[in-house]
C-alpha cells in the first residue's frame, strides 16, 4: 500500500456543464478558462508528489477537503473587523457543489497519470470554509490499496461462509 498527500492552494473550480462551440466545432465546459488553470495546477502538483512505487493499475481511495474563503459579509466591521459574526453559517452550503469540484479532481487524478477514473473505489470528500490564515485549496490524500494478485473473476469464494446455491 502506498499513500501520499498534496495540499494544492488555489480556488477549487467545479467542472461545469458542457456547451457547444458551434456546428461541428465540438464541446467545451462553460467555465473552461478557469477550469483549465485549476486542473493544470492539480495535475502538476499530483504528478510531482507521486511516489516512485505508485501502482497505476491498483485500486485507489481518495480523500479530499476543499477549502473556500468566507465572504466579507460573514465578518464584522469597525472594531469588530476580522471577527466572525454569530449569524455566519458554520458550513459551506453554497456553490460550488461538492460533486462538481470532486469531478474536476477525479479527472485531474487521471490526467496526472495516477490511475484511470474507474480505479477509484472510494471517495471521502468534504468542503468547508477556511479557518484562521488558511488559503483556499484542497488537501488530497491518495491511497493505493494493497491487493493480492488476482485476475478479474478469479476471486476465491471458498471462504465466503455460505453454501452453494441449489442445483450447482
Amino acid at each position: 500500500m502506498s499513500i501520499f498527500s498534496v495540499d494544492v492552494v488555489g480556488l477549487p473550480t467545479p467542472q461545469g456543464s458542457m456547451v457547444s462551440n458551434g456546428h461541428k466545432r465540438g464541446l467545451r465546459y462553460t467555465n473552461d478558462k478557469v477550469l483549465k488553470l485549476w486542473r493544470n495546477q492539480l495535475i502538476t502538483e499530483l504528478a510531482n508528489a507521486k511516489p516512485d512505487e505508485w501502482d497505476k493499475q491498483g485500486a485507489v481511495s481518495v480523500s479530499a477537503v476543499f477549502r473556500f474563503e468566507r465572504p466579507k459579509y460573514h465578518f464584522g466591521t469597525g472594531r469588530n473587523e476580522g471577527t466572525l459574526k454569530p449569524s455566519a453559517p458554520e458550513f459551506h452550503i453554497v456553490k460550488p457543489d461538492l460533486d462538481k469540484v470532486t469531478r474536476s479532481l477525479g479527472d485531474s487524478i487521471e490526467m496526472a497519470g495516477l490511475c484511470p477514473d474507474q480505479a477509484i473505489v472510494s471517495w471521502n470528500v468534504a468542503k468547508r470554509y477556511c479557518t484562521d490564515n488558511e488559503s483556499p485549496g484542497v488537501l488530497v490524500t491518495l491511497i493505493n490499496l494493497a491487493h493480492e494478485q488476482q485476475t478479474p473473476g478469479s476471486e476465491d469464494l471458498s471462504d465466503a461462509g455460505g453454501t452453494a446455491p441449489a442445483g450447482s
